[in-house]
């Protein structure tokens, strides 16, 4: 034996004598606290920072420490031995769930009591989780003490997604990747994932014959459906991209769509959702069949993250499984799905003889004929008794594990795994969620989208209320850079709160200052550009791979310019100061101008918050408005709120806007908050729209009961400003479009029609355009019929 070996082998010894003594330890063990102070002995006593060790050996340890004892995950010492108890658990999924489990406790802790267990070495090393984590910091820490002891583990803390283990922990899925050795065999796996929630007899049929004999079907089942975040994406990674990648190859692209369309998209609806389910099929064809490998995974991962392995809500019993399993093996040369069927169902107890003879009829002819090769009966009984084989063989291999792993009392502390979606999605549900996947691009794609297509109303009010699903910075990120960027940072805060709101390109913070107020601290994320540009990437290659087919498609193309000059302007703080001082003095105060308001109406107001502090071009500061967003219509209800009165206030301030030439460049529900004292308040004021003599005039006409000539003989010589040459067959398609059309929509077809005139129209009136849509929507959304509805709106009718 080599001095190596030697060492090795003296090495495993030494662990095995460790392992027997906690063992031991914690049978006379006569306390959970006990047990926990074992675990801390233990690793304190060895150094130990991972635990190593045979998966019997460990499952004795688990076993044991479950055995006789009562958790309570309200008592930290309770959760403290639960948590140490993950390291030695040798199914990666279930110790996953048991620290996320654990690690949720630490939001009840201070700040000091959570820093401290987290940060403990042995807690660092053996980590299999970061969610819970990363939510702690961004909880829990909120004085510049607190980040001052993070800052000696900033590194860490911010690395922590990427050092996480990943798939080494899910043993079970690098099992299935060694057996799955073709782009075909991938995609059946795939294609089991996506359909594990309403069918999970396709996931358990790869599972028993790839790595169901090593052990239970449903435990391997159970692990993978509790895939944590991390774990999940590694499989969608190294399904879609690894050796025998789906995106690999032509075909398992063309599967890939069609698993999409048919797993993630429920069946369409009526005229309208089949319209769009074919504009969404075709345009996820083109993209998926031809789209760069990055830019595809960059789209189809966050699409798939939720829709993957996802626990059934009926299981599929083992039985069930076997058939499908032992019929497939003894009637390998079985044609059709259909034979497949009639063949289980007989084995199940039904008489299907004619069914069968029929089928074998309708597909090959001649009865006769078949009889030689196969007797029917006596092949299903052989059938029936290799099924009790199988079955009884499992029986005591299920026994065998059960005894060892003692799995299922871990489960129930634990609990099952949970759902991460309500099934498929609808189309439109599909469309909001790829956009918000896309970001700030995508979000505003769908708001603008309207210009330059016709979109059903019910669709229109649903891309008007999308927002942006990214997740920003971290928490940390944005601390360091405040204390960069603002001079007196430190002096001036003193308590620096969890985040309230933000996407891709911003996050905001509520922060409280030495003086007792608080504020509200909007952060430019650091990887806002780099984000858009992505989303823009994409989106332009699936724009462009579908107009070259499609001439139609074309017209989206200005659509992308128009959002990334809007983005940029949004993140540039430039002057912000100055301009926003000019909105407050406008606005701030602004009540309901109708003659007729009831006194109920004019208690309501307009506020807008006071911006602080010097210009930046990271981040801009103003005071904090307490109060209901109006997309939480039902709160505002409850406190007593009249959401008609306040839309109303909303759409004649917005007129009022409009005349000063001074207006707020995104109407959307979520930026108005309503305080219990009728205040109601103007948010995201990141850029606004200046308008000039032309604007207000071709707006102010549009909006006026005047003759359709005199409409389009405006819109003409506006058009003119940035056009070369707006012909009289212009004007008068335009003055048709206006005779067939009223209001708001009047306004739309308008548009959409210099649009596909190819006409240049700036984007200050692309978005003055988009938010009188915006109030449109808003107003319908409270009861009126239209915006002019709420313009006019008497509240003492209602009294």
């Amino acid at each position: 034996m080599t001095q190596t070996s030697r060492i090795n082998v003296e090495h495993t010894m030494v662990e095995k004598l460790r392992d027997s003594y906690l063992l031991h330890e914690l049978k006379a063990a006569t306390s959970i606290s006990e047990k926990n102070q074992i675990f801390k002995d233990y690793l304190g006593l060895y150094g130990k920072t991972t635990i190593k060790g045979s998966g019997e050996d460990r499952w004795k340890i688990v076993k044991e420490t479950l055995s006789g004892s009562k958790f309570d995950l309200s008592d930290l010492e309770h959760t403290s031995c639960l948590f140490q108890l993950s390291y030695f658990i040798p199914n990666g999924s279930q110790s996953s769930s048991l620290q996320e489990m654990t690690l949720e406790r630490l939001l009840d802790t201070s700040f000091d009591q959570g820093y401290d267990f987290l940060m403990n070495e042995h807690v660092q090393k053996n980590l299999r989780t970061s969610v819970p984590v990363i939510k702690f910091v961004e909880e829990k820490a909120t004085t510049h003490a607190d980040f001052e002891k993070l800052s000696t583990r900033i590194d860490r803390i911010l690395n922590l997604q990427e050092e996480t283990p990943s798939l080494k922990n899910l043993v079970i899925f690098e099992e299935l990747m060694q057996k799955v050795d073709t782009n075909k065999s991938m995609f059946n796996l795939f294609s089991a994932m996506l359909k594990s929630q309403h069918d999970e007899l396709p996931l358990k049929k790869i599972l028993y014959s790839t790595v169901g004999q090593l052990r239970s079907v449903d435990e391997v089942a159970q692990s993978l459906y509790r895939a944590p975040v991390h774990q999940r994406y590694s499989i969608i990674r190294a399904v879609l991209t690894g050796e025998k990648g789906i995106l690999t190859s032509p075909v398992g692209r063309r599967d890939l769509h069609s698993a999409m369309m048919s797993e993630v998209l429920e069946e369409p609806i009526g005229k309208t959702d089949l319209a769009w389910y074919q504009n969404i099929s075709g345009i996820t064809e083109e993209f998926v069949l031809n789209a760069d490998i990055e830019n595809l995974y960059f789209v189809v991962v966050p699409l798939l993250m939720d829709q993957i392995l996802n626990p059934p809500k009926d299981s599929t019993d083992i039985k069930t499984l076997i058939e499908a399993q032992v019929v497939k093996t003894n009637r390998s040369f079985i044609p059709s799905d259909e034979e497949a069927e009639l063949q289980l169902r007989m084995v199940r107890g039904e008489d299907v003889e004619d069914e069968f003879t029929q089928y074998i009829l309708d597909e090959y002819g001649i009865r006769d004929s078949w009889k030689e090769v196969l007797d029917f009966n006596q092949t299903n009984d052989n059938i029936r008794g290799q099924i009790e084989m199988e079955l009884e063989s499992n029986r005591k291999s299920t026994k065998s594990r059960k005894r060892k792993t003692n799995s299922s009392k871990l489960d129930k502390i634990i609990g099952k795994p949970k759902s991460r979606s309500e099934g498929k999605l609808s189309v439109l549900e599909f469309i909001v969620t790829a956009a918000k996947n896309l970001g700030a691009p995508g979000v505003r794609f769908l708001q603008m989208l309207g210009q330059y297509v016709t979109i059903p109303e019910e669709y229109q009010q649903e891309f008007n209320q999308v927002y942006d699903g990214v997740a920003g910075q971290s928490k940390l990120a944005a601390y360091m850079l405040l204390e960069r960027e603002w001079d007196g940072f430190k002096d001036e805060v003193v308590e620096f709160l969890p985040a309230i709101g933000g996407g891709s390109l911003m996050t905001v913070y509520k922060v409280v200052t030495a003086s007792g107020e608080t504020e509200v601290v909007k952060v430019l994320n650091p990887n806002a550009d780099f984000h858009t540009e992505v989303s823009f990437n994409v989106m332009k290659e699936i724009i462009q791979a579908k107009a070259e087919k499609d001439p139609a498609y074309k017209i989206a193309i200005p659509l992308l310019d128009d959002i990334r000059e809007w983005i940029l302007k949004d993140i540039s703080f430039t002057n912000f100061l100055e301009k926003d001082k000019k909105f407050y003095d406008q606005n701030h105060g602004f009540t309901s101008t109708n003659p007729t308001a009831s006194e109920s109406s004019l208690e309501y107001k307009i506020r807008v918050p006071i911006s602080t502090g010097v210009e930046n071009k990271y981040f801009k500061r103003e005071e904090y408005i307490d109060g209901v967003n109006l997309t939480q219509e039902a709160e505002l209800a409850s406190r007593g709120h009249d959401t008609k009165a306040i839309v109303s206030l909303l759409a004649q301030n917005y007129l009022s806007q409009i005349a000063s030439g001074h207006v707020h460049s995104d109407v959307h529900p979520g930026n108005f908050r309503i305080t219990d004292d009728g205040e109601v308040a103007i948010l995201d004021r990141n850029y606004f729209l200046e308008l000039d003599f032309q604007d207000q005039a071709l707006l102010y006409t549009m909006g006026q009961d005047v003759p359709s000539v005199a409409k389009a003989e405006t819109i003409a010589t506006y058009l003119q400003q940035y056009n070369d040459h707006v012909g009289q067959g212009f004007k008068n398609k335009v003055e048709r479009i206006i005779d067939e059309s009223e209001g708001v929509q009047q306004l739309g077809d308008v548009v959409r029609y210099i649009r596909q005139s190819n006409l240049k129209f700036p984007i200050k009136m692309s978005l003055m355009i988009k938010n009188l849509f915006a109030l449109n929507s808003l107003s319908q959304s409270v009861g009126f019929d239209t915006v002019q509805d709420a313009i006019s709106y008497d509240s003492s009718q209602n009294q």
